[in-house]
């Protein structure tokens, strides 16, 4: 693994751009991710928080992945890194998907502890 850059967004989120050709065999994985860190808004599963606790630290990762280009995912960290992006614009791209944006907070993740029940999108 190799870290292309770290810095923390005008938001206040730690990002990382990372290389990870060579690591990964799966068919359609390219290599290129940006992780985050950032503080969970809410607990996974809820009142078991195995997963993510709310207030406390939480990371995952943006992947470049089958059509989301390793250009795409350069453009977009520098997007997340300069402000005019946030992860929210990013939450299709989430490695953990639904269960990623229901742990930020993210606009239209409100029940899917509810409907999903602790697991996995």
């Amino acid at each position: 693994m190799q870290v292309i850059d770290k810095v923390v967004t005008p938001d206040g989120i730690e990002i990382e751009l990372r290389d990870l050709s060579g690591e990964h065999k799966l068919p359609d994985y390219n290599g290129m991710e940006i992780v985050f860190r950032t503080i969970a808004k809410k607990t996974f599963p809820p009142n078991k928080g195995w997963y993510a606790q709310k207030g406390k630290e939480f990371h995952s990762c943006i992947c470049y992945y089958k059509n989301y280009t390793s250009d795409m995912l350069k453009a977009d960290y520098e997007e997340l890194k300069n402000g005019t992006k946030t992860l929210a614009d990013l939450k299709s791209y989430f490695w953990n998907g639904k269960r990623d944006s229901y742990v930020l907070g993210l606009e239209g993740s409100e029940n899917y502890a509810e409907n999903i029940n602790g697991n996995a999108d």
